[in-house]
Order: C-alpha cells, then structure tokens, then sequence
C-alpha cells in the first residue's frame, strides 16, 4: 500500500541512508545546497524536503511540498488521507502537532486552515530554497553570492518590493 511504501521511504531515507536535519549549524548555507546535502546527508526542512519529493515520486508515492508558515512540510497521498511529514526528522505529524508550528511561525492566536496545508507548487519550492540560501550566505557575509541569489529572486518575480529592498541592503 501507499502506506507502506511511504513507510519504508522514511526508514531508508533517515534511517538505513542517515539522511538528518542538522540541528547544530541550522542556518549554513550548505544546509540549502542540495549538492551539499547529497553529500554530507543533512540539511534544513526545505532542502531534506525536495530530495523526499524526488524519491517519492520516482517510487510511486504521491507526495508534494508545502510551503508552510515559517517551515516546510511534506504530504503524501495516504490510504485514508494526507498524511504530513516533518522532512528535517521524518516524523508523521497529527494536526495537532502542526498546529503547534503554526502558532510558532504566526503567534498563539493562530489557527491551522485548510489554506495552510495546500500542496505548493515548484516554483514556489524553488523560491522558498533560494530566499533560504540568500538569509544564510547574508548571515555568512557572502554578499556577492546572496546578491545573485536576490537578482534570481527578482527574475522570479520581476519588481517585488520586498526582494526589491533585500537587493538595495546588500549593495548597501
């Protein structure tokens, strides 16, 4: 079953391969570079996320990202519904837990809707992967690597105000 399939995935992905979330040097940014991440097998939830994706799909899973309130989370199509994972532990997660993450990234009033769990789209992913890179090679003091980051953020999305801003403070 589906079920089963996904299971034994997230074993041999954390488990049998050692694929981890590198809780000591969470904000590197070889945490965002899948290259990295194939070769050192940790990474943060976005880039341990897209390599769950790839190897999903090439089994026959069902699976797509989420693009989550301040993490990244990744569904399957399960034999009684979605069922989410946290990419950075493989941990299956209830609402409840989700909720929590929620209320982390947006403050205790928060409340999970059905929006907040919409498979996002790669595009998205990718953009998500890119403004993770950009924050960390920034915190290292890369400025000309964050800089292409921002410039290919902007052809993403051509006159965002935000990333417009982002831009001018690293020329700065």
């Amino acid at each position: 079953t589906a079920d089963e399939v996904r299971t034994q995935l997230i074993h041999g992905f954390y488990q049998s391969l050692g694929f981890h979330g590198d809780w000591q040097d969470f904000f590197s940014s070889g945490n965002s570079d899948i290259a990295t991440v194939l070769t050192q097998r940790k990474g943060i939830p976005v880039s341990l996320g897209i390599l769950l994706i790839q190897l999903g799909r090439r089994v026959g899973l069902d699976v797509e990202g989420i693009c989550f309130p301040g993490y990244f989370l990744v569904s399957f199509a399960g034999d009684e519904g979605e069922v989410y994972v946290d990419p950075f532990n493989g941990e299956v997660l209830s609402h409840h837990r989700i909720e929590l993450l929620l209320r982390g990234s947006l403050g205790d009033l928060a409340a999970l809707k059905p929006d907040h769990l919409q498979p996002s789209g790669q595009w998205e992913i990718i953009e998500r992967l890119i403004n993770v890179s950009k924050s960390a090679l920034l915190r290292e003091n890369r400025m000309a690597e964050a800089l292409r980051a921002s410039e290919l953020l902007l052809r993403m999305k051509p006159g965002d105000p935000m990333e417009t801003r982002d831009r001018g403070f690293i020329y700065e």
